[in-house]
């Protein structure tokens, strides 16, 4: 924990319980130290876009937010969750090992399947099973 910076809190933004995408802004105390967006689909619930700032990386905060949506996913009743990334960004393998150490595993046709899921263009997706 970077010192001065307080207990870890997700935040949710959004406007009202029929929107399908929502924003989390993940704090440490009153420090501002990154966010995520969701969206919700009929079947599963996708993380799209997760950023944790460079001061606070690699300490466990992105961990800890994807468990956190991970509870919401299960409060909204989905059991399954999607964690997707452009194959265009350039620094995949920090998001890889991160959806791997939060218990996902790259996506199959029967995942895709299950899901209902269509990914974007070159995108990787990866998938855990939840509830």
């Amino acid at each position: 924990m970077i010192e001065g910076l307080g207990e870890f809190q997700v935040k949710l933004i959004y406007k009202n319980d029929n929107d399908t995408i929502r924003t989390y802004n993940a704090y440490s105390g009153d420090t501002s130290i990154g966010d995520c967006q969701i969206n919700l689909y009929e079947n599963c619930l996708t993380i799209f876009s997760i950023n944790i700032y460079e001061k606070y990386q690699r300490k466990g905060f992105g961990k800890k937010l994807v468990y956190k949506i991970e509870n919401v996913a299960k409060k909204l009743g989905y059991d399954i969750m999607i964690i997707e990334w452009s194959q265009e960004n350039e620094n995949y393998v920090a998001p890889r090992k991160l959806a791997l150490s939060c218990g996902f595993m790259e996506m199959s046709k029967v995942d895709y399947d299950k899901s209902g899921y269509r990914p974007i263009k070159n995108s990787i997706n990866y998938v855990k099973y939840i509830n």
